[in-house]
């Protein structure tokens, strides 16, 4: 592998926009501390008057945009060399400072809390100033309901280490504990398992293999069913009586209101893709068809149903195809896209020491840096297309948005990375007119739409479900978590795979369902994606400008208002319906080509 020195100069981040050097890293650093003591200096006085207010909200958000510039340079520079000592504890002293400035701020919030809407509607109304802060204060202030006495939130606190545990528990054992045994491929060879590999042995060939390690890496969760419902079952409960501390009406309402998303977004989405199951089940039938097996297995669903075809694609040709790909956005996205690599936002190549796997990150006041680790193949050019969206987010967001407003939600954070997926994926399909090639390309987003809307749906629909069940005082042992994630099962794969013990289980091993009602947000954004994407495909009048209207709107209004305002109504079911439109057409030209392509 090679080291940083033998990889070219432009292939590598320009870090100089940042600071110019880790000497200039330092003098900004020692900066923070007056900074800080500054933005203290407003505690106990936020309300005292308009221009307290408003220098108070200045002091601190210059305070938070300093303290992120910091972060993302020790960030990126620990991320080039994860053995860089140096770097390594930049990034934790950052860590620190971020926990530091986070307690030191604690009072922020509260204070503002204990005023009424109407008295801090009418100090906004008194200073002109204060206006650009109306959606910020507005978005605090929708917690006064839910917020409890300051003793009671002391106490709260206070219990953090004890009401994180099932959490805690479940990634200990799982990160930690647990240990999978080898097993046998269709040779008698020992093959070591991990975490790491279940999946890429899940994709083999070799079905005895796959069967083996299915078997094999579900049998350690098996052995531990009941201490792993047993810590779902708490971090549910939790949730649900946290709700109902704080006056909401379920764990579901609490979760979404931080948001601002409502429940109907949720339900429609779980409705929506029911009515597409049908589309999945064919997808599954040619699945079984194509590998020739008499009934589908949950260890057959990974592996590649199409080899990987013979596209090598240096990094400087992925450039030139992403770029043009994105000819709908317009000349001025391309043009900023050119920005990117000619300005060394990207750091391409694999190198010794380098963190894997790919990434976006910036802030308000620094190119939106990507980190890939490329290799000359197809699914790395979808790689550079998807993190080029989260960048091109950012950029414009930052470049259009004051401070306060220049950033994006979670709910919004995969949405223009997928919709350059999207537009990828046509590009290729109207180029490509070899079948084998098309077919992969076609297999790509289907494993995408498959992974992202139908997989994290069912999940969604599973804490839906048993948060449910408890809200209604029934016991979540392993045995209900197992019935009910049998019936999801059912609904989402039908007969064409057969349901196991094993797969039962699954639930017991996903990680999400400790996050509280997170992973919907995948599929929304997959939706959105695809929805924004067929529209300005399809060249309905006005629907790029309000795209890049969407990209440029940072968190300027709430989520599913500024997705609204753009032509997307997430709370509209036929939103999700018209993105899922194209999985049934995806699926349709998949069997056609599979049936030329086989004669």
């Amino acid at each position: 592998m090679k080291v940083r020195e033998e990889i070219p100069e432009k292939y590598t981040w320009d870090l100089t926009p940042i600071f110019e050097s880790t000497e200039a890293f330092e003098r900004a650093y020692e900066e923070i501390d007056p900074l800080l003591q500054k933005a203290v200096s407003y505690s106990g006085r936020l309300l005292e008057s308009p221009r307290t207010l408003k220098e108070a909200l200045e002091e601190s958000l210059e305070l938070v945009r300093r303290i992120k510039n910091l972060y993302v340079y020790a960030s990126l520079n620990s991320s080039l060399d994860t053995s860089d000592t140096d770097a390594q504890s930049r990034l934790l002293r950052m860590q620190g400072l971020v926990a530091h400035v986070s307690s030191s701020l604690a009072f922020f919030e509260p204070e503002l809390l204990s005023a009424s809407k109407e008295e801090v509607a009418d100090l906004i109304d008194q200073d002109e100033g204060l206006e650009l802060y109306r959606q910020y204060l507005d978005n605090i202030l929708r917690n006064k309901d839910h917020v409890l006495s300051e003793k009671e939130e002391r106490l709260i606190a206070s219990l953090s280490e004890v009401t994180s545990a099932p959490e805690r528990i479940f990634s200990l054992l799982d990160d930690a504990d647990f240990t999978f045994p080898s097993v046998k491929d269709s040779q008698g060879k020992d093959v070591p398992m991990s975490q790491g590999t279940f999946i890429r042995h899940l994709e083999s060939r070799d079905r005895m293999l796959r069967e083996n390690a299915y078997r094999g890496f579900y049998s350690v969760y098996l052995d531990h069913k009941n201490a792993l419902g047993s810590t779902l079952q708490a971090s549910v409960k939790y949730q649900s009586i946290m709700a109902k501390l704080r006056s909401f009406p379920s764990a579901r309402a609490a979760a979404l209101h931080e948001n601002n998303i409502p429940e109907s977004v949720y339900d429609n989405l779980i409705s929506s893709v029911h009515k597409a199951n049908s589309a999945m089940y064919k997808y599954l039938r040619l699945r079984r068809e194509k590998l020739g097996v008499e009934k589908l297995r949950f260890y057959d669903v990974y592996v590649p149903l199409i080899d990987e075809v013979d596209m090598e694609i240096p990094f400087e040709e992925a450039k030139d195809i992403v770029i043009e790909a994105m000819a709908p956005l317009g000349e001025e996205y391309q043009t900023i896209l050119k920005r990117a690599f000619e300005e060394r936002w990207i750091d391409v190549y694999e190198t010794k020491g380098k963190r894997s796997g790919a990434f976006s990150s910036g802030t308000y006041d620094t190119p939106p840096y990507l980190l890939l680790n490329y290799q000359p193949n197809l699914d790395n050019v979808f790689t550079l297309a998807h993190e080029l969206g989260h960048s091109m987010h950012t950029f414009l967001t930052a470049k259009n948005q004051p401070p306060v407003y220049g950033d994006y939600s979670i709910f919004l954070a995969e949405i223009a990375s997928t919709f350059n997926e999207a537009l990828l994926t046509r590009y290729y399909l109207d180029k490509l007119t070899d079948p084998a090639q098309r077919l992969y390309v076609i297999n790509h987003q289907l494993d995408s739409i498959k992974g992202t809307i139908f997989r994290q749906t069912m999940f969604a629909e599973f804490e839906r479900n048993i948060n449910a069940l408890s809200e209604a005082g029934e016991s979540l042992t392993h045995e209900r978590l197992a019935i009910e994630y049998e019936k999801l099962l059912k609904e989402y794969f039908s007969d064409e795979v057969l349901i196991d013990e094993e797969i039962r289980y699954e639930w017991s091993r996903i990680p999400h369902f400790y996050f509280n009602f997170y992973v919907f947000q995948y599929a929304t954004g997959l939706s959105a994606a695809m929805a924004f994407a067929k529209k300005i495909l399809d060249g309905e009048e006005g629907a790029l400008e309000k795209y890049l209207g969407f990209l440029k709107s940072g968190s300027s209004k709430y989520p599913v208002e500024l997705l609204k305002e753009a032509g997307v109504d997430m709370s509209d079911p036929s939103t999700v319906d018209a993105a899922l439109s194209v999985f049934v057409e995806l699926v349709d030209e998949f069997e056609a080509l599979l049936k030329e392509l086989e004669g």
